[in-house]
């Protein structure tokens, strides 16, 4: 993405948007839960997750959150990035294709604040959260 300065952010507007642009499948949940450690079968056993109650296997909540917290970092910078924090609203699905987007809601002192949502493509929210940064002011502007 395009670094975002503190000038450019407008509160209010949707500054960033992306698509994951493919559907997320069972084997993104079992590569995810490699890297995590988080082996819980339900998130890739189909029938461990019925006898636990649940109607399919889903992601793990923090597979969200990392793609959400990769595309703040991508947009708003890593280095500048001070707070991130995320709510669970839903579980995301095998087959589900997934958007995160982010909008400025205040800015103050070179700091900007974001709500951020990851939405599937039934645009159900999946994850909302919070963001805050430091950004870069123009020089010469």
């Amino acid at each position: 993405m395009n670094r975002l300065y503190y000038e450019d952010a407008e509160p209010g507007v949707t500054q960033a948007s992306r698509q994951v642009p493919d559907p997320v499948e069972v084997l993104d949940f079992v590569r995810y839960a490699g890297a995590s450690g988080d082996f819980n079968p339900i998130h890739f056993d189909g029938e461990v997750a019925q006898a636990a109650g649940y109607p399919a296997v889903f992601g793990q909540g923090a597979f969200t959150a990392g793609v959400l917290s990769r595309f703040v970092t991508d947009w708003l910078g890593a280095s500048r990035t001070r707070r991130f924090s995320v709510q669970f609203r839903r579980r995301l699905l095998p087959g589900d294709t997934i958007t995160c987007t982010g909008t400025i809601i205040s800015k103050r002192g070179g700091v900007v604040e974001a709500e951020l949502a990851v939405t599937n493509g039934r645009g159900e929210v999946l994850v909302d959260g919070y963001a805050a940064a430091a950004l870069p002011v123009r020089e010469n502007v």
